[in-house]
């Protein structure tokens, strides 16, 4: 659990993911709790990561399918409203960007800002661009959920001894009454995020809880542990879309624009050859494409995590375009995947 001296050095130098004007080795890195946070969400970030780099390497992977689809409504949504270089461009939890038209942005804007909590993926795109695009490019380390330097860090130190109880109850407490520190200062001309950032944040956590069991820091399983973990997972359920719905409408600026897309149905195995409960409610692929099936989903539970959050959107945003694909994640598994083009109302 302990992070390696040459991966804390190599991040010192960089300005804090937690949103403060010091660097990493000035901040959070001198709290051992919040180092642990960071790096090791960091580093779960960066695993996955490279497992999307190496699924991307065919032109016709799931990544680059998923890239064309989304390049092809961000264009038509660009071409419509307007929109010209010299604005100025977030791309929230932008990894690798194995499934971001980095081309098309590169060459349509001259301000890009790439934000992620994983700074090694965001730092190896930069550096695989042309020099003259990279001077466009901007890499920002940062925590988009607001969690990891105070809540996440506290979970840690508390599961670390062995404390689920207490652990649960900081988790409990930010259930009850979120309240997370704004990660972004910068106001931003288009704001592109592509699905909930916070969609690893419980697998994330799951990881480390794993991690410490391996160790024997923590019992393989127990009431409490499962409680913990139940909680967690309806924080990232409930909780941070809605908060993530928030961070968009407070970066972007008042005359502009948000892309967001999200995962809305899942079709096929789910992982750990676990059925979806949508395979069986539709005789064909193209029958997810219906109204009818997509509000039944909703009323039984079964559109995926940070999808069900289209009634909050009404009250940030107005919808200015919108649009569904199929994404073919594997032969086994497809998703229902939504874009929507929105325009921030005055609150």
């Amino acid at each position: 659990m302990v992070p390696i001296k040459s991966k804390n050095e190599k991040l010192k130098n960089h300005q804090c993911p937690c949103g403060s004007s010091r660097t990493f080795g000035q901040c959070c890195f001198n709290n051992s709790n919040k180092r642990l946070a960071f790096i090791l969400f960091s580093g779960a970030y960066n695993i996955f990561n490279k497992q999307a780099k190496e699924a991307a390497s065919s032109e016709n992977s799931m990544w680059n399918v998923q890239k064309k689809h989304i390049a092809q409504f961000l264009s038509k949504s660009l071409k419509e409203s307007g929109k010209h270089s010299n604005l100025k461009v977030a791309i929230l939890g932008a990894g690798n960007c194995e499934d971001i038209p980095l081309n098309l942005i590169v060459q349509s804007f001259n301000k890009i800002d790439l934000i992620d909590i994983d700074i090694e993926a965001i730092l190896a795109v930069k550096n695989r661009l042309p020099k003259e695009q990279q001077r466009k490019v901007r890499c920002i380390w940062r925590d988009l959920t607001g969690l990891y330097s105070d809540l996440v860090s506290e979970v840690l130190y508390y599961l670390e001894n062995n404390r689920v109880n207490n652990a649960y109850e900081v988790l409990e407490k930010f259930y009850e009454s979120p309240r997370v520190k704004k990660p972004l200062h910068s106001r931003y001309d288009l704001v592109i995020s592509i699905n909930t950032v916070s969609q690893l944040f419980y697998p994330s956590l799951l990881n480390c809880v794993q991690a410490l069991q391996s160790l024997g820091k923590l019992p393989a399983q127990s009431i409490p542990l499962s409680n913990l973990l139940s909680i967690a997972q309806d924080i990232s359920n409930e909780i941070i879309p809605v908060q993530h719905l928030n961070l968009l409408h407070s970066i972007v600026k008042t005359n502009g624009k948000v892309f967001h897309s999200t995962d809305r149905l899942e079709w096929g195995d789910s992982g750990y050859n676990i059925k979806s409960p949508v395979t069986d409610m539709v005789d064909s692929l193209e029958d997810l494409f219906n109204p009818d099936i997509q509000s039944l989903c909703k009323q039984k539970g079964y559109t995926i995590t940070g999808s069900n959050t289209e009634a909050y959107y009404t009250e940030l945003f107005s919808l200015d375009n919108h649009a569904q694909w199929l994404w073919h994640f594997s032969k086994d598994r497809v998703y229902l995947v939504e874009g929507f083009m929105l325009s921030p109302k005055q609150i």
